[in-house]
């Protein structure tokens, strides 16, 4: 075999080749690879195969072209690794913040989930009280499946109480207070795996209290500190606050002084000044 051929093939094939398209090598052809935190986070933005909300572009084009980040990455890093992990505790926190802020008050919440455990119980009680059919289920209806799904469709028979009891050669039998008795422990197992709440009462602003709070969680479990002033940064960046009265470290410290107990500092942790 002639060893000069065949070296000579192998570096033609790894010698970087030019696209016909635009005449450049693979490697002047790629986008740039980001070197610090400002071109991984426009980078971010501009990679629609990345975004997984609405809100993702807008919330990266703040955190790198907002002024006051230069100061967040000076204490954080400006690598394109502290960059994403900075963006990943943001996102965290104005996702939770944004979903607490479109819940009702926790008083008007919890009234509702009250009025409609009531109803489930009234009905419950009325069902069984009454002198609606037993050892019944009206039968010919049919729970058709999508499609999409390729499975049969089900023959179904309703009825109001227990039908547990009754032949099951037909299909599947349902009954109401059967139903009500699952859903009463859906409210239940869904009241309980509801997300503390980050701001309890309205302030004067509960999106800007909540996203602060939420963030000082956040870094404290990826960080080990609450980072006050860094806060106010991203705080005034991702808020887009007004530049004549941008939050600081005191007033993320006043935010943070009524907290709910969920959100409060670890203790043997303590934020240096």
């Amino acid at each position: 075999m002639n060893w000069w051929w065949w070296g000579v093939g192998i570096t033609t094939m790894i010698k970087p080749k030019k696209t016909n398209a635009t005449n450049k090598t693979v490697q002047e052809w790629l986008p740039p690879i980001p070197t610090n935190a400002k071109e991984t986070l426009l980078a971010r933005f501009a990679d629609k195969q990345r975004i997984f909300a609405r809100f993702e572009p807008e919330l990266a084009r703040r955190l790198a072209t907002h002024s006051d980040m230069a100061k967040v990455w000076k204490v954080l890093g400006d690598t394109p690794d502290d960059a994403n992990a900075l963006y990943v505790d943001v996102r965290n926190a104005f996702e939770a913040a944004h979903k607490e802020f479109q819940r009702p008050l926790s008083t008007e919440e919890k009234k509702g989930f009250e009025r409609v455990n009531k109803a489930i119980n009234s009905l419950q009680d009325a069902i069984e009280k009454s002198s609606l059919p037993k050892n019944f289920r009206s039968e010919g209806y049919l729970l058709t499946c999508p499609k999409r799904l390729d499975r049969p469709d089900i023959n179904l028979g309703l009825g109001w109480h227990d039908t547990s009891n009754l032949s099951a050669g037909f299909g599947y039998s349902i009954d109401l207070l059967g139903l009500l008795e699952i859903y009463s422990d859906l409210l239940k197992q869904y009241m309980a795996g509801l997300p503390p709440r980050a701001v309890t009462r309205r302030s004067v602003d509960p999106l800007t209290a909540a996203f602060v709070r939420h963030l000082v969680f956040q870094l404290v479990h990826s960080r080990g500190k609450e980072h006050h002033g860094l806060v106010a940064y991203v705080a005034t960046a991702v808020l887009n606050l007004d530049a004549s009265e941008p939050l600081d470290k005191v007033g993320v410290q006043a935010i943070l002084k009524d907290r709910p107990p969920a959100f409060s500092q670890p203790k043997g942790k303590k934020e240096s000044p």
